[in-house]
């Protein structure tokens, strides 16, 4: 609970300037309530002004300068000259004028028959809360409260000559305020006055920043919402922080800011700071029990403490967990298992055992064991939310363990069924990015396309956010990702422009878009044959996932034609990848660093030392059911066996993988296979048969110029060099010279362009 004797309704210069508004206001409105009138205003108008009053009503403590800054453009010629009077007269007239005004607002606005406020409206009871505050102030205090609202006005008008006329436009304009208050210190000359003055700024200044207990609650619970829903609509980590530090200073023991403070801090990854304010937190509650007389404290308080020990000792789980720091994560679990345990908390037992086998430790136990029991225990208490993660996280290893998918699919509709059930949104679209994700490991482009479309469509509104979490932002990767693969790289760069809006460079989902970005500039490298920019997109992919990069670095080394060193980094990979537990490993990875091997004893002409590799690969994917990864492993075999003279047998391969290939959407894997499908299947034609032969040829050209259109929209030009090579030497071969000799030109432009720097291209898939 927030402390009632630190965060009471005050008074103060802010306060009474929204009660002067809200008075003009409802007086302006009952005298101008005609329609010809042109102060009057209309419903779209009134509805503006009255939600710019409520975030100002629940929003804490501002200048009279932002607060005119806000409610400038909404007030109407006869309001904004009222309210301009208004204030001034209070300011002006000294201590009279403020008894008269809070003397003055329960006649005016609250009269019966026809009150111009409702008293059980928002404005209501934010006007009879500040006047039974006023009610308690002494006679020294209410002098005290017209001072630092004299200082409060002057810091926003300046020096005020009663004589001279005042323009209420030039008052309520923004740009012109920094100047005045600048010139008003600087026309004062006397010491004394100076001091004098700026002990009141100094004294107005401490009210700017403070909260009422229903403010502060406000405040901690919209900040949290969009720290996890959205975190581009919350406050700026700076911002936010320094508004949190003004809560402590009024409320030290407030612990809902201290949580707060560590949501902010895990924006930004400063793991001192999340230690800190997660122990304040867990330490403000407890010396509050604390401080209750040890002659009544009961059986349930000691309980509480107990508790927030045990639920204290998850949260630093999570801590940790989140920085990396897995030893020190499972300490802290076994810590509260203990805790749980003694006491027999079955639901906190639950939330641990979720973390085992989120933390994957050996000493956690048979991981399908694990999360069976965490979905049957957690459903038995009606727990939704750990029902529905724990069977995502079901699903997720046995995608992993190699279930078939039907299996895998089937305990995601259950997490959807419980999601829509109980209306939670964010599971809802983690289940959208993880059956996204399994479509794309399986092989399914499409599915994979339509699921983030989907999660990106769906009505993600929830306590008047909208969602912009990481599913979010996983899907718009995903969809950058499949464009690129289609060729329409401009269109997937535009899409992770507009990832970078929603999720920018420091929040913390950035690393998501970052990975996919270089990912996108790395292949466009690779494919143009820059090794400089490859090598630096692999750098800047290190820090978002090293696994990824270490595999880049071995595609990389292989173009280079470093062969020896691509050779050693590949089988380091795939040791490590061996020695991991299954529920740590990663199958798809390991299965593109078995086909990298293979094609690395391609590129070294060690054509038999290629075969076992690829044997492997196939054994694992097709254990996973990698459909798309066993067509492309399939192809690397036939490519093996064209290369060691046996085209019919690599044409019988590659009939069966074409179809998976040609269904998706990767237009450089298409032309691939059409271009070695063509390379087969005239290598497979009988010299004695010269019809078929001919017929052969032609039907070659034609799907080879389709192949170098496709490798063009990619930007692979060092393949399309290949392919337009092949192009001439069959219509030299048929005899057709003029366009033999176009090939060769346009062979001879491409490699200005692009210059062959290394063999190893031509020897691989």
């Amino acid at each position: 609970m927030l402390e009632r004797h630190n965060l009471q309704d005050q008074v103060t210069p802010y306060k009474m300037t929204l009660l002067v508004l809200v008075e003009q206001h409802r007086l302006c409105w009952a005298a101008t309530n005609t329609a010809t009138n042109p102060d009057v205003y209309s419903e779209r108008e009134d509805r503006e002004l009255m939600i710019t009053l409520l975030s100002l009503v629940q929003s804490a403590d501002l200048e009279l300068r932002e607060m005119m800054c806000k409610v400038g453009d909404l007030l109407k010629p006869t309001l904004m000259k009222n309210f301009s009077d208004q204030l001034k007269k209070v300011a002006t007239e000294g201590v009279g004028a403020v008894m008269d005004l809070f003397q003055a607002l329960p006649i005016s606005l609250f009269q019966e028959p026809k009150p111009l406020l409702h008293k059980c409206s928002v404005l209501g009871f934010f006007v009879r809360r500040i006047l039974l505050a006023f009610d308690k102030l002494s006679f020294s205090q209410v002098a005290a409260l017209h001072s630092r609202y004299k200082a409060f006005y002057t810091q926003w008008s300046g020096p005020q000559n009663d004589d001279a006329p005042t323009d209420n436009r030039d008052l309520l304009n923004c740009s012109n305020i920094s100047e005045s208050s600048i010139s008003f210190m600087e026309m004062e000359s006397d010491e004394e006055e100076n001091t004098s003055k700026q002990s009141a700024l100094d004294t107005s200044v401490t009210d700017v920043g403070s909260y009422s207990k229903r403010q502060a609650e406000f405040f901690i619970a919209k900040q949290a919402a969009l720290l996890q829903h959205n975190e581009m609509e919350a406050l700026s980590p700076r911002k936010l922080q320094q508004r949190i530090m003004e809560l402590l200073q009024s409320s030290p023991r407030l612990a809902e800011a201290h949580y707060l403070s560590y949501l902010n801090y895990l924006r930004v990854n400063e793991y001192c700071g999340a230690v800190e304010s997660l122990h304040h937190y867990f330490d403000c509650h407890l010396v509050d029990f604390s401080k209750t007389n040890d002659a009544m404290k009961s059986k349930q308080e000691d309980e509480a403490i107990c508790k927030g020990f045990r639920y204290a000792a998850l949260s630093m789980a999570a801590l940790q967990y989140r920085f990396g720091h897995r030893a020190e994560a499972f300490a802290a679990v076994c810590e509260a298992v203990r805790m749980a345990q003694e006491t027999n908390d079955n639901v906190c037992l639950q939330h641990a055992l979720g973390w085992l086998q989120r933390l994957g430790i050996e000493e956690s136990g048979n991981t399908t064991y694990v999360l069976d029991r965490l979905v049957t225990k957690a459903g038995e208490l009606n727990l939704a939310y750990l029902t529905s993660l724990g069977v995502q996280a079901f699903a997720k290893h046995n995608a992993l363990a190699a279930t078939q998918p039907s299996s895998v699919f089937e305990f995601l509709l259950k997490s959807d069924i419980v999601n829509c059930q109980h209306s939670m949104i964010d599971l809802m679209c983690t289940s959208y990015a993880q059956k996204a994700a399994l479509w794309h490991m399986y092989g399914r482009r499409e599915m994979s396309s339509l699921n983030s479309q989907l999660l990106l469509h769906l009505n993600t509104l929830e306590l008047g956010v909208y969602r912009n979490g990481e599913s979010e932002c996983l899907a718009l990767c995903q969809l950058a990702r499949l464009h690129a693969l289609q060729g329409e790289l401009p269109k997937a760069l535009e899409i992770i422009e507009i990832t970078k809006k929603r999720c920018p460079p420091g929040s913390q989902n950035a690393p998501v878009w970052r990975l996919c970005e270089q990912l996108l500039l790395f292949d466009q490298a690779i494919h143009h044959g820059d090794w400089t920019a490859a090598d630096q997109a692999m750098v800047n992919m290190a820090s978002a996932n090293s696994s990824e990069a270490n595999y880049c670095e071995c595609v990389l080394l292989l173009r280079r034609g470093e062969i020896s060193e691509a050779f050693k980094r590949v089988e380091k990979l795939i040791k490590q990848h061996a020695s991991h537990a299954p529920n740590q490993t990663q199958p798809d990875l390991h299965a593109r660093l078995l086909m990298l091997q293979s094609d690395l004893h391609c590129a070294s002409g060690n054509y038999p030392a290629a075969g076992p590799p690829l044997m492997h690969c196939l054994a694992l994917c097709r254990k996973h059911n990698f459909s798309y990864l066993v067509a492309m492993a399939t192809m690397s075999l036939a490519f093996v066996q064209f290369s060691l003279g046996m085209p019919r047998q690599a044409l019988l391969l590659i009939e069966g993988a074409l179809v998976p290939i040609l269904s998706n959407n990767s237009l450089y894997d298409h032309a691939r296979a059409l271009y070695l499908y063509t390379r087969c299947s005239v290598a497979a034609v009988t010299p004695e048969g010269a019809t078929k032969k001919k017929a052969a040829l032609l039907s070659g050209i034609q799907t080879v110029a389709e192949v170098i259109h496709w490798f063009k929209e990619v930007g692979a030009f060092h393949r399309t060099k290949d392919a337009i090579y092949y192009q001439a030497r069959l219509y030299n071969e048929l005899g057709y010279v003029t366009e033999r000799n176009k090939c060769a030109l346009e062979f001879r432009q491409l490699d200005q362009q692009y210059p062959t720097r290394t063999s190893a291209m031509v020897n691989i898939l």
